[in-house]
């Protein structure tokens, strides 16, 4: 898959993400399994670009969590894939944001094109591995790690440096610091207010990936645009 419709996919995660995270819901299992990947029909990709390929749908809402203003754990989850809170009880506002961790080793994976435990470079047999996973996790480190094992990819300079962008605004440990806000600026980066000489433009330039209609609902479930 080519660079930008690897940054189309993870695009429509985090806005799916963000979808549910404000309506209270906490999917507490984002994982690449869990990230369903579709060809877009000619139809769809006349109405949105033609630039666009593929979206990709989050499912598996088994370990998913409504918010009911009290403290909770997450029914479930994947150890490799969670955040190192997951486990924990915690207070509504804070169960959406292991979401966020999760989506940062996402984003980790897809760009390296590897599984978790080739993308850190960790030895020895499955259960060292995690084991190994968790210590990064929990001391912090994890960040430093992805943040070097992304720059050694070869691809253009400034989609790596939005890409650690994405990186360091999700494998925070501590989860109120996380935050999907800005993703979608990194990745589709946008001008604001352009500096010409002492003048300024306040036009805002097209993105780079033209959205897709209801991005949100259709990175849940399929939408048809209106004709």
């Amino acid at each position: 898959m080519k660079h930008n419709d690897k940054v189309n996919c993870l695009v429509d995660v985090a806005r799916a993400l963000r979808f549910l995270h404000d309506v209270g819901i906490t999917h507490g299992d984002i994982k690449a399994e869990n990230i369903l990947v579709f060809t877009l029909d000619l139809n769809i990709r006349q109405y949105v670009g033609l630039t666009r390929y593929f979206i990709a749908k989050v499912t598996d809402f088994g370990c998913a969590h409504i918010s009911d203003g009290k403290h909770a754990r997450l029914p479930g989850g994947t150890p490799t894939w969670s955040a190192p809170e997951a486990k924990e009880l915690m207070s509504s506002d804070l169960l959406s944001k292991t979401d966020i961790y999760s989506y940062g080793l996402l984003v980790t994976s897809v760009m390296l094109e590897q599984d978790l435990y080739s993308c850190f470079d960790l030895s020895g047999d499955r259960h060292e591995q995690r084991q190994s996973l968790e210590v990064l996790k929990r001391n912090s480190t994890l960040l430093e790690h992805a943040e070097r094992a992304v720059r050694s990819k070869n691809v253009l300079k400034k989609d790596l440096d939005n890409t650690v962008q994405v990186l360091h605004h999700t494998l925070l440990l501590d989860p109120q610091s996380r935050s999907l806000e800005h993703v979608e600026d990194f990745f589709q980066p946008r001008h604001g207010e352009i500096q010409r000489g002492k003048s300024r433009s306040k036009k805002l330039l097209a993105s780079k990936i033209p959205p897709l209609y209801d991005i949100d609902e259709l990175s849940l479930v399929s939408t048809v645009p209106p004709s």
